[in-house]
């Protein structure tokens, strides 16, 4: 069984602002919340007291740290300590908020920002053996989401293992983002055969390592993880992102790369 998770998520620009002293309890089982920043941008989380450990942009497709794995996040009230990785996404569950500053609605998170979600979601799923699946209840508004026995109990919440929203937090939270998020549009992404997310030439870990240790970085890493995000990849582009790699590793990286149409 899995249990360990690489410290960065390698997509993600590492920006490890979060603040806070907290180390992982050994209550509960592994589940993954997820937030909405109800925001434009990427927010401050008041200086880093509030951050998850990862945020996604749909609007640009792009992944920022701010807490490793190895230790909890603080976006949840009293229980960020058990056992819990935490994912915001810029969006808006409060769609008339969203809809007067021009923010991007939960409900309208494209196939592509599924995909996204679903690769990072799998990624964690798999070394800390996360189930995929979800409470199968959801609220649309704080008073659903806040209504007596909507939201996990504690033993509950410490009993699940899978992917859950703020709003089946246990009290004192009180949040109801995600709000109208298509869980089961992201489900059936995470039933399906997943694709070989690394290079079939190295294995997970030996990537994990070259990426958290920086040994793969700048334009070679770029080529990796372009490769990577794509939906389609040719084998060209197999090809091409796998003599990166292996370049790399050979210590040959500063030959110019033979795909020059990667900046």
């Amino acid at each position: 069984m899995a249990t360990v998770i690489p410290n960065l998520y390698p997509p993600a620009r590492a920006k490890l602002d979060g603040t806070g002293s907290g180390n992982w309890s050994q209550r509960g089982r592994w589940k993954i919340v997820i937030h909405t920043t109800e925001t434009r941008g990427i927010p401050g989380y008041d200086g880093g007291q509030f951050a998850p450990h990862v945020t996604y942009w749909p609007k640009h497709r792009t992944w920022t740290q701010h807490f490793e794995f190895s230790r909890p996040a603080e976006a949840i009230k009293n229980f960020d300590d058990d056992r819990v990785i935490q994912l915001e996404t810029i969006c808006y569950s409060d769609k008339r908020k969203g809809d007067e500053v021009g923010g991007l609605w939960v409900g309208h998170l494209s196939d592509q920002h599924l995909d996204d979600l679903g690769t990072f979601l799998r990624w964690v799923m798999r070394h800390l053996d996360i189930p995929a699946r979800w409470p199968g209840k959801q609220a649309f508004s704080p008073g659903e989401a806040n209504a007596a026995g909507f939201r996990f109990t504690e033993s509950e919440f410490l009993d699940f293992g899978g992917l859950l929203g703020h709003q089946h937090t246990p009290a004192p939270n009180d949040h109801w983002d995600p709000g109208a998020f298509p869980w089961e549009r992201l489900l059936a992404r995470l039933d399906q055969e997943d694709e070989e997310m690394f290079s079939r030439v190295l294995t997970k870990d030996t990537w994990g390592t070259l990426f958290d240790q920086g040994i793969v970085q700048g334009r070679s890493k770029r080529v990796v993880v372009d490769y990577w995000t794509s939906p389609e990849r040719s084998d060209e582009e197999h090809r091409h992102a796998t003599n990166v790699i292996l370049r790399v590793i050979a210590g040959r990286v500063d030959e110019p790369l033979r795909n020059e149409n990667t900046d």
